[in-house]
């Protein structure tokens, strides 16, 4: 059993009972303390649900656009092997220079270029 100084019960209030009646007293305190808690479990559990929720949906969120990033830079570091393996005379042949196959794949200076094969 708790003694009055944890309880945070005076030893002058203590004295106002009998031993029965403080067991009792002590008893209802404690039952009284253990309902709180039980009626106050479900809104922690629901808070900390909500926020492994948050959680995981701003994880996934970030990690499925790391992949879609990861994707293109793959596609784009394909598609510039591809062409950097094509001779000078190929890459010409569809308007761009060697040193234009990065802008070409990543799609800078798109109206640059089309200026260009336009103005030759």
């Amino acid at each position: 059993m708790e003694n009055a100084d944890e309880a945070g019960i005076s030893d002058a209030y203590r004295r106002d009972f009998s031993p029965a009646q403080w067991e009792d007293f002590m008893e209802r305190a404690k039952q009284r303390a253990h309902d709180a808690r039980a009626r106050a479990l479900p809104d922690v559990a629901r808070s900390v649900g909500r926020l492994l929720y948050r959680l995981a949906r701003g994880t996934a969120t970030a990690l499925g656009r790391s992949w879609r990033a990861y994707a293109r830079w793959r596609k784009h570091q394909r598609a510039m092997a591809q062409l950097a393996a094509l001779d000078n005379h190929m890459l010409k042949d569809i308007g761009i220079d060697r040193s234009e196959i990065e802008a070409a794949v990543r799609g800078r200076d798109a109206d640059d270029m089309l200026q260009r094969q336009l103005a030759a």
